[in-house]
C-alpha cells in the first residue's frame, strides 16, 4: 500500500514537473508573441513618429526659406546649420528604423527620435520668435511720391507704432521703467561706481546715435545728387515727419536727437556755397532722370534700414521695460549686448548705402563733385558727433 502510494506520489510529480514545463514553453511561446506585437506595435507607433517629424521639418523648411526672403534672413545661418543637423539626423533614423532587432536598439531609436523631436519644437520656437521679433521693427514700406507722401505715411506709421504704444502703456501700469530713467538715477546715486556706470552706458547710447545719424547724414547726401532743389526740401520734411511717429512715447529724448540730426543737415546743405544738389542741377535732364529711375527703389530701401535701427535704439532706452534697479554689471552687459546687436544691423545698412554708391556715382564723381561731397560729409559728421555728445539723459 505504501509502495502504491509512493507509486502515485512519483507519477504525481512526474506530471506536475511535465505540467510545469508545458507551461514554461507555453509561457515563453506566449510571451514571445506579446514582444513581437509589442514590437510591432512600436514599430508602427514610431513610423507614425517619423512621418510627423518629417512633416515638420519640411513645415520649418519653409518658415527658413520664408524668412529668408525678409531683410535679416542674414541672420538665420545658426537656424540653417540647425536645421541640417535635424535633417541629418532624420535620414539616419529612416535607414536603420527597419533593422531593430533587440529591445536595447529600440530605446536607443526612441531615444534618439525624442532628441530630433524636441530639436524640431525648439527651432520652430526660434523662428517663430524670430519672425515675431523682426516684424515688430520691420517698419512698412513708405510712398517714394513726394505729392502724396506725408498723410499716408503718417497713417502707415502710427498703426505700425500701436504694438510699442502698447507695450510701454503695460509697462507704465506695472510701475516699469525704461533703460534711460534707470541709468538717470544711477546718475543721481551719489555713489562713483554708479555714476561710472551710468558714464559708460551714456558712451554706448551716444556711440549708437552717432553711428546710425553717420548713415542718415550719407543717405541724404546720395539722395541730394538725383534730386532737384525742391524734391531735397520735401524729402528732408518727410523724415522728420516719419521721425516723428517712431516715438515709443511723447518727448522722446532719441527721437528729439535724430530730429536735431535732420535739421543740422538741413541748414547745413542750405548754407553750403557747394551743395551737392547745386552741381547735379548742371547735369544733363535725361541723365540725371536716369539716375533718378535707377536709384528711387534702393534710396527707399536704405531710408528703411535706416529708420529700423532709429526705432530700435528708440525701444532699447526709451521703452519702459525695466521693473527694477538693477547691479552695475548687468547694465554693462546690456550695454556691450546692445553694441553686438546694432554692429549686425548696421552692417546691412552699409552694404545698402554701398549698393546706393554705386547708382549714385556716375553723377557724383564729375566735375568735382566727389570733392564737394566728401568735404560736406566731414563737416555734417562733425555736427552729428557735436549733436549726440550734448545728449543729456
Amino acid at each position: 500500500m505504501s509502495r502504491k502510494k509512493e507509486r502515485t506520489k512519483e507519477r504525481m510529480a512526474t506530471l506536475t514537473n511535465n505540467d510545469l514545463l508545458r507551461m514554461e514553453r507555453e509561457f515563453l511561446e506566449t510571451n514571445k508573441e506579446r514582444s513581437a506585437m509589442e514590437s510591432k506595435e512600436d514599430l508602427l507607433r514610431m513610423e507614425r513618429q517619423l512621418s510627423e517629424i518629417v512633416s515638420h521639418n519640411k513645415t520649418i523648411r519653409k518658415k527658413i526659406e520664408r524668412l529668408e526672403k525678409l531683410e535679416d534672413g542674414l541672420f538665420l545661418k545658426g537656424a540653417k546649420r540647425e536645421m541640417w543637423a535635424i535633417e541629418g539626423g532624420t535620414r539616419q533614423v529612416i535607414m536603420t528604423m527597419k533593422n531593430l532587432k533587440t529591445e536595447e536598439e529600440f530605446k536607443r531609436y526612441k531615444a534618439t527620435m525624442e532628441r530630433i523631436v524636441k530639436g524640431g519644437q525648439a527651432l520652430s520656437k526660434y523662428l517663430d520668435e524670430f519672425e515675431e521679433k523682426f516684424l515688430k521693427y520691420n517698419v512698412p514700406e513708405l510712398n517714394d511720391d513726394l505729392k502724396d507722401i506725408r498723410n499716408n505715411d503718417a497713417e502707415k506709421l502710427e498703426e505700425f507704432m500701436r504694438i510699442w504704444k502698447e507695450e510701454a502703456r503695460k509697462g507704465r501700469d506695472k510701475g516699469e521703467k525704461s533703460l534711460m530713467e534707470w541709468l538717470q538715477q544711477l546718475d543721481q546715486s551719489g555713489q562713483e561706481e554708479r555714476k561710472t556706470t551710468f558714464e559708460e552706458m551714456k558712451a554706448v547710447a551716444v556711440k549708437l546715435g552717432i553711428q546710425i545719424s553717420h548713415h542718415l547724414v550719407e543717405y541724404f547726401l546720395l539722395i541730394s545728387v538725383s534730386a532737384e532743389g525742391d524734391d531735397m526740401t520735401q524729402k528732408l520734411v518727410h523724415v522728420r515727419i516719419v521721425l516723428q511717429c517712431l516715438g515709443v512715447e511723447e518727448n522722446s529724448i532719441v527721437i528729439e536727437r535724430f530730429l536735431s540730426v535732420v535739421e543740422f543737415v538741413d541748414r547745413t546743405m542750405r548754407e553750403s556755397e557747394q551743395c551737392p544738389t547745386d552741381c547735379v542741377s548742371r547735369k544733363e535732364t535725361t541723365e540725371k532722370e536716369e539716375i533718378k529711375a535707377s536709384v528711387n527703389g534702393t534710396e527707399m530701401e536704405v531710408f528703411r534700414l535706416i529708420l529700423r535701427e532709429v526705432l530700435r535704439l528708440e525701444v532699447a532706452l526709451c521703452c519702459p521695460d525695466l521693473l527694477m534697479m538693477l547691479i552695475d554689471q548687468v547694465y554693462l552687459s546690456m550695454g556691450s549686448h546692445l553694441m553686438m546687436v546694432f554692429q549686425n544691423k548696421l552692417k546691412k545698412v552699409t552694404l545698402k548705402i554701398n549698393e546706393l554708391k554705386m547708382n549714385v556715382s556716375p553723377i557724383r564723381d564729375q566735375d568735382g563733385d566727389l570733392k564737394t561731397w566728401n568735404i560736406l560729409k566731414e563737416e555734417l559728421d562733425r555736427g552729428i558727433k557735436e549733436i549726440w555728445n550734448s545728449l543729456d539723459l
